[in-house]
């Protein structure tokens, strides 16, 4: 089964090669760079390993694996988007209290991502 798929994999992947320009192939090939540079940082952060018990907030993952708060959501959001990671909202019962400001919280809050736990894609 397998070297089929594979097959026709590559051969779908040099019909899109030959129909795409240059420039798109260029951006394409720096976005690869730059998943695979995001994935060495999760894993170099043992992010798999953190969250191996379970769903965690970006604040309680970037606690316990000693990273920047806002810099690990970035880089959480981008690997969750590319089907590594899960993002999952939380119950609303769950929710943190964000204030009675019509614009939600302070910008110095520490509530980075307050609907969303991240976790191992399955």
């Amino acid at each position: 089964m397998v070297p089929p798929v594979l097959r026709l994999r590559d051969i779908l992947g040099r019909l899109r090669r030959g129909i795409a320009p240059p420039s798109l192939r260029v951006i394409e090939s720096a976005e690869g760079l730059i998943e695979g540079k995001a994935l060495y940082a999760a894993v170099m952060l043992r992010v798999p390993e953190a969250l191996a018990a379970g769903p965690l907030s970006t604040a309680d993952l970037a606690r316990d694996v000693g990273a920047d708060v806002d810099a690990l959501g970035r880089l959480m959001r981008l690997l969750a988007g590319r089907g590594y990671f899960a993002r999952y909202r939380r119950a609303m019962a769950e929710q943190p209290d964000l204030g009675s400001s019509p614009c939600g919280p302070p910008r110095d809050a520490a509530v980075v991502d307050p609907v969303h736990r991240i976790a191992l894609a399955r």
